[in-house]
């Protein structure tokens, strides 16, 4: 830091310039967002959300429909059916707010995968619905990815009320 005054270097304690006695005047806080709010602090990370985050990354990849019939059968990813790039987006930002151990941004990212998680099953339940019309309802199987995909939302809501019971 340095005096607007005589320019002399100061310490970032300093409240008077040592050179020309100037009172220093301390730039104010920042509102808002800043990359400083950024901070990971050690011991802090949310374990549960880091968890349920990875699982997610994994669940995209995996079977997420199964279909079968007369015997042949076809399985469906959700990365594969295009949805899977919001889930990782998701999975990245639950590993940021994870890693940031703040409760607010674990809400957050929590509530955004339980919506989205939400708007899979109705979407999944419509499809079986729709299908069920022609008598072939029974074809169509959940994989374990719809399951993980519940899980995850769930794990990544919970964090942050988790984080709070295992830090005291």
């Amino acid at each position: 830091m340095f005096c607007k005054n005589c320019g002399a270097e100061l310490s970032d304690e300093a409240t008077v310039c040592t050179s020309c006695g100037t009172e220093v005047k301390k730039p104010a806080a920042k509102k808002g967002f800043s990359v400083e709010k950024l901070k990971f602090r050690k011991g802090e990370s949310s374990i549960v959300a880091l968890v349920a985050s990875a699982v997610m990354i994994l669940m995209v990849f995996l079977p997420y429909v199964k279909v079968e019939f007369l015997g042949m059968s076809e399985t469906q990813t959700l990365i594969s059916a295009g949805d899977g790039i919001f889930f990782l987006v998701i999975a990245v930002a639950g590993i940021l707010a994870g890693l940031m151990g703040e409760k607010k941004p674990m809400i957050i990212v929590g509530v955004i995968a339980c919506v989205f998680a939400l708007f899979e099953v109705v979407d999944f339940a419509n499809a079986v619905k729709e299908v069920s019309a022609y008598g072939l309802g029974d074809m169509v199987k959940r994989g374990i990815a719809f399951y993980l995909m519940i899980l995850s939302a769930a794990g990544l809501i919970a964090a942050p009320f988790v984080q709070k019971f295992l830090n005291k």
